[in-house]
């Protein structure tokens, strides 16, 4: 199981360390982060774009091809109707002219193509196989070790956001911000006792008073779960059930914060019952509805439709009216005051939507243990996107999906996605599709067996008992219509 633990640390001060000098470091390091984070990202962007789309010159030789062959249609229609022989030669001649003209802009298309396919490949052997040498080059970082770490991050959400439909235009490019957490080596954190406190050992000699918390808070968690990591240090790597991973560390309101991540060894005890599968509807009116696949009357409303909306709606406005302010504020402590205060607003509001996450993932995750079911079903992200923007917008999908997935794996439970097409429209009883069954946000009636239910948990029901596994949106059924619907079309124009 991997978690998260959050620890406060304060340098200790010796002869040969200043504490000025130690926040220095770190302040320095996370800035040197920041920069080879987003050269790592615009490197990877520009391998991309090389590699999958069209240059310039062939766009408009493409265009200049297919004007051409546009007008050999129109004279193919005049030589049908002219009614003398020297008509119908004129109108060969004209033909056969385009035609050369077309088989020497296809040469200059294959060319243009080839040469951006050569740029393409020395781009890729010069920048991107060697991506740790060059960002290194550019970026003096003090500890060369992170480099890795940062090309990994960086490779794996470029990766992730190309998943999500980067490519398609979907979403945009990932830009990492200034105060993005330093990344640390989990094999560089030594924690220790010195008495009944506990100090981190970091790189550089530089020693850290770690600060549990307070007591009427998860103080006992914490005390324990660093005891654990202090006695496993010593044992033999395989032989840890408390393991150190990589981790990271930042300022939050001017607190150094240790994120420690640990992989923790658990033994699942949960007891599944065979085929038992939980479907989860996102929806506006109610969060999340979830609801089995094989007993119609267990069911749960997750979440505050008021306490999710208006909070969201006020953060906004609020943002907007600060963002104005700021605008107007030219220079001076006046300006330097309210962009303080946006900030917090917007961490403020990370924060709440964090926590809303936090709480319908987890409640998803005790529902599904509760009744046993060792699968849950959501609908695939990117098509949620098409069908519902106003929850993408206001509670961050994307994170909700991570959470729900890693606090399942560590229950072995199995989070799977499925077509969402038809989910809203469909009688969870009968198996019935028309247009029109949901009949408002709420209510559902069926058309054929009468069957009515609230239109949230009849979607969950349905998404529950769905086996329409897919990994991408050009895998839904919607799409493939679609596709047949546009390739049709285009067939009738051209007839």
């Amino acid at each position: 199981m991997i978690t998260v633990r959050k620890l406060r640390l304060i340098p200790i001060e010796s002869k040969d360390i200043e504490l000025n000098k130690v926040y220095k470091f770190i302040d320095r390091e996370q800035y040197n982060q920041y920069k080879a984070m987003n050269l790592c990202m615009s490197l990877l962007q520009t391998n991309l774009t090389l590699k999958n789309y069209n240059s310039g010159a062939e766009l408009k030789l493409s265009k200049q091809i297919e004007s051409l062959e546009s007008k050999i249609v129109k004279a193919i229609a005049k030589k049908e109707n002219a009614k003398t022989q020297d008509a119908i030669s004129k109108q060969d001649s004209i033909i056969d002219s385009y035609k050369e003209e077309i088989e020497k802009l296809r040469i200059e298309y294959n060319q243009a193509g080839i040469t951006r396919s050569d740029i393409d490949k020395k781009f890729n052997a010069m920048y991107i196989k060697d991506l740790y040498t060059v960002v290194q080059s550019q970026v003096n970082l003090q500890v060369k070790d992170n480099m890795s770490l940062i090309t990994q991050r960086v490779k794996k959400d470029f990766t992730t956001a190309l998943k999500n439909g980067m490519a398609r235009g979907e979403r945009s490019l990932t830009t990492y911000k200034r105060d993005y957490p330093l990344m640390v080596r989990g094999r560089d954190l030594k924690f220790y006792y010195d008495g009944e406190d506990v100090y981190l050992k970091w790189i550089k000699g530089i020693v850290f008073k770690v600060v549990i918390g307070r007591k009427d808070k998860n103080y006992k968690e914490l005390q324990h779960t660093l005891h654990e990591v202090i006695v496993n240090q010593d044992l033999e790597v395989d032989k840890r059930s408390y393991k150190i991973c990589d981790s990271s560390m930042g300022f939050v309101f001017n607190k150094l914060i240790l994120n420690l991540t640990l992989d923790i060894k658990t033994t699942n005890k949960n007891e599944f019952k065979e085929g038992r599968v939980v479907g989860v509807d996102l929806g506006i009116n109610i969060p999340a509805y979830v609801s089995l696949n094989d007993v119609s009357y267990i069911k749960r409303a997750l979440g505050s439709e008021d306490r999710l909306i208006d909070t969201a709606m006020q953060m906004k406005y609020r943002l907007r009216r600060l963002q104005k302010e700021v605008s107007y504020a030219k220079s001076g402590k006046g300006r330097s005051k309210k962009t303080k205060a946006l900030e917090v607003l917007r961490d403020k509001e990370a924060n709440f939507r964090k926590t809303f996450q936090h709480k319908i993932s987890k409640d998803i995750i005790e529902f599904a243990k509760q009744n046993n079911a060792g699968q849950i079903n959501l609908e695939l992200l990117s098509l949620k996107d098409s069908k519902n923007s106003f929850i993408l917008q206001n509670w961050g999908y994307y994170q909700l999906q991570q959470m729900i997935e890693y606090k399942a794996e560590r229950e072995g439970i199995e989070v799977k996605y499925v077509d969402p097409y038809h989910t809203s429209q469909t009688c969870s009883e009968c198996g019935h599709y028309e247009e029109g069954q949901r009949e408002t946000q709420e209510k559902f009636t069926c058309k054929s067996c009468g069957f009515s239910a609230n239109a949230d948990y009849n979607a969950s029901r349905n998404i529950a008992m769905s086996t329409k596994y897919i990994s991408s949106k050009e895998d839904s059924e919607y799409y493939k219509l679609k596709k047949l619907e546009i390739e049709k079309n285009e067939n009738i124009t051209k007839e």
